[in-house]
């Protein structure tokens, strides 16, 4: 097949359709040979790349198809981008052009494209961790989870860091067998970042025996995120006999929160937040943040209280030596969970008590939708204009790309 037979009558819907039939009929090969014949014509054309991964899938071909799909997603990325009226010369010689391109793609939540033009981006010139991040993320909103994975390994070992590192421990959830990789992942992390600390570290809280058990909380904020519906009532439970002390990154992190003695510790490093709850002669400290947007594990990494246990919004192993407990409820981990901890899982069992009657169901209150903005690719000034994320959770995925 060459563009002389195509001219001579052939089109490429009709070698399409012949190549649809044949996989249909069981002769995928058939059908690949008959694509791949087109596209080294060649003819640039997405759908020939998509129908040879299908071909070849067909075929049982799985690296051919993988090759074939990686070649689609990157012509139809192209494609889309030079329909969108981007200056293409400048998009394939420029990397500040082409990541924000990128960036205008990434916050339209156009993910294949955006990905491609952040791998240009990469490309043209040596990356920046931005960069690197930023395509590893848009890689991973599609489900591209091992290409994102290898991204991020790439970031991780060009910019050592416990925060770039923690994007590529996020990516190891959604791939199979995905909480073992990240119970493996997880032990580097802290191997590089946080080693063990003294165990023969001598903490000064006074005997407990007639005082109260003194019980601090960290997280960036309590009842300003999604952490409030479950951290809320917990709180308002603690008896005379407890006092809590609430760790916050700064002041809005702490409005509300009925509850305890107040802390702002985001303005200091490790070692200053650390000391200051040694100060505070904390009990057990809990860490409802985990490895997430402005976590501090830096901090327990130090073991500024004789207990500490990690909660909530990371339920996984922190790979921590110092964390001492993850707090679990019942039945939420399987049988061979244990040697995927570092620390010890605390099995939150159910109280036998009868539960307290539902309320009467009641009207939920109707919320504004807020109106979305699709910025082209054609005009790349405003890429980058939303905040972005510092960090891999639940922020990630909304927005512009992470900054690192």
């Amino acid at each position: 097949m060459n563009s002389l037979a195509l001219a001579e009558g052939d089109s490429i819907e009709s070698e399409l359709y012949a190549a649809k039939a044949e996989i249909l009929s069981g002769r995928p090969l058939d059908a690949a040979r008959r694509l791949q014949a087109l596209i080294d014509a060649p003819i640039h054309e997405p759908a020939l790349h998509y129908w040879l991964a299908a071909a070849r899938g067909a075929a049982g071909d799985w690296p051919g198809h993988r090759s074939a799909l990686r070649d689609a997603q990157a012509f139809h990325a192209l494609k889309f981008i030079a329909d969108a009226d981007a200056d293409m010369v400048r998009f394939t010689t420029e990397a500040a052009y082409a990541e924000a391109v990128a960036g205008e793609l990434y916050a339209a939540k156009l993910m294949g494209p955006a990905s491609s033009a952040f791998a240009r981006a990469v490309a043209n010139e040596p990356p920046t961790a931005q960069r690197l991040l930023s395509w590893g993320l848009s890689l991973q909103h599609q489900g591209r989870i091992e290409e994102a994975i290898d991204v991020f390994t790439a970031a991780a070992r060009a910019f050592p860091s416990a925060q770039v590192h923690e994007f590529l421990l996020y990516a190891c959830f959604f791939t199979v067998d995905g909480v073992r990789r990240h119970a493996e992942e997880v032990r580097r992390w802290a191997e590089l970042y946080a080693p063990p600390h003294d165990s023969a570290k001598h903490f000064a809280n006074p005997p407990q025996a007639g005082r109260r058990l003194r019980i601090g909380y960290w997280a960036p904020g309590f009842l300003n995120l999604q952490l409030k519906q479950f951290i809320e009532p917990v709180l308002d439970s603690h008896t005379d006999d407890v006092a809590v002390v609430l760790y916050a990154a700064d002041e809005a992190g702490l409005a509300g929160a009925r509850a305890g003695e107040r802390r702002i510790i985001g303005g200091m490093d490790d070692a200053q937040a650390a000391q200051a709850i040694a100060d505070d002669r904390i009990d057990v400290l809990v860490d409802l943040w985990g490895h997430t947007a402005r976590g501090r594990l830096g901090v327990f990494a130090l073991k500024p209280a004789p207990v500490q246990a990690a909660w909530i919004n990371y339920v996984q192993s922190t790979g921590l030596a110092a964390m001492d407990y993850v707090i679990h409820a019942d039945g939420m981990d399987g049988p061979e969970d244990e040697a995927l901890f570092v620390e010890k899982i605390w099995r939150w069992v159910r109280s036998s008590r009868p539960s307290a009657p539902a309320s009467a169901p009641r009207r939920p209150r109707r919320r504004r939708c807020a109106r979305a903005t699709s910025p082209s690719a054609a005009s790349p000034t405003r890429a980058g204009s939303a905040t972005p994320p510092s960090r891999p959770g639940r922020a990630s995925s909304r927005g512009a790309p992470a900054r690192a």
